[in-house]
């Protein structure tokens, strides 16, 4: 049975939108260490190096601290719980981290062998119902 632990702990997570590269070039931030989310947008989890606000190099610093909640999946049953809740491959390489899983959108952090999924605060009440339903039905 997969294991579901919200992370508490409240790392920094800014998105950055715009010039990606610019972005990286002055934080000194290396893009594959970040969530790509869209063609000209990221999400970095920890320091992004640069103050919020727009930056005249061609980016935007956002801060999503507060705003993101990370559910951390890991277990046997990992594989199964996805299945149910996306067709995407949590644990595959992408064009992009977001998709849609049970129903909202998340952002997808591979790990060693477990998958953090960064949800909206206001969609954990939603998305703690669809994981008690999900594991209280038996598997087919």
């Amino acid at each position: 049975m997969p294991e579901s632990e919200l992370n508490h702990e409240s790392p920094e997570r800014t998105l950055v939108s715009g010039d990606l590269a610019a972005f990286s070039r002055i934080s000194g931030v290396d893009l594959a260490n970040v969530l790509r989310i869209a063609r000209d947008r990221a999400l970095v989890l920890g320091n992004a190096g640069l103050a919020p606000g727009w930056h005249d190099a061609g980016f935007a610093l956002s801060d999503l601290s507060a705003g993101l909640a990370v559910i951390d999946l890991s277990g046997t049953g990992l594989a199964d719980l996805a299945a149910r809740g996306t067709t995407a491959d949590l644990m595959g390489p992408g064009p992009s981290r977001t998709i849609s899983f049970a129903g909202i959108p998340v952002v997808v952090e591979p790990k060693d062998d477990a998958v953090g999924l960064h949800v909206e605060r206001g969609h954990l009440a939603y998305i703690w119902t669809w994981f008690a339903a999900v594991l209280r039905e038996p598997s087919a």
